[in-house]
């Protein structure tokens, strides 16, 4: 086959677009990565498509993604990213969860997920932490952030709450022995 035959042109232009579709899908994975929270690899052996695409829509509706990515292009990102996440024994299909802001709720999402699938949360990748097993269970029970924050409003409030109940009970009281003795003095003077 000689360089200007029509063969090599084509099979030299799809060799080079497939590069650049390469270079194309692993950037993308690069600006994912860095703009993540959290970051969780799943196996998706076995799962079925409708469980698949209920978990995509809930992960959308929280502000997170998932993305069914090869190996060798995950580990080439993780690698430039300097994070040191072994993909090597997550078996089948491969996928990548990135959750954007709402801190544990992607983790919660899949979590319920894998109750009722074959879908398995191999890792995470959350502040350049890795957790791994039951290390993720613990995290899928954390209450949200939105949650913690009203648990510590509340009691922060409670020292004060006491605080005001106990004061505004002495004057009360002494109202009540007030109201008696008064009660007791009209009753004495109807009375004579």
């Amino acid at each position: 086959m000689s360089a200007e035959s029509p063969q090599f042109f084509c099979f030299t232009m799809l060799k080079k677009t497939q590069k650049t579709q390469k270079q194309a899908i692993v950037k993308d994975l690069q600006e994912k990565f860095a703009k993540k929270e959290m970051a969780l690899f799943v196996s998706l052996a076995g799962v079925k498509v409708k469980t698949l695409e209920d978990a995509r829509r809930k992960l959308k509706e929280e502000g997170s993604e998932l993305i069914v990515v090869k190996k060798s292009f995950l580990s080439r990102v993780l690698g430039d990213a300097g994070a040191d996440v072994s993909l090597k024994n997550i078996a089948g299909p491969f996928g990548v969860v990135f959750d954007y802001a709402s801190q544990t709720q992607a983790l919660k999402i899949l979590t319920t997920a894998a109750g009722t699938s074959s879908l398995t949360i191999a890792r995470a990748l959350w502040r350049e932490r890795l957790f791994e097993g039951d290390t993720l269970k613990e995290l899928a029970l954390l209450p949200s952030l939105e949650v913690l924050r009203m648990r510590l409003l509340f009691l922060l409030s409670q020292p004060a709450r006491s605080l005001l109940l106990l004061l505004s009970s002495q004057p009360r009281a002494l109202l009540l022995i007030l109201n008696h003795y008064r009660k007791q003095k009209e009753g004495s003077l109807s009375t004579s």
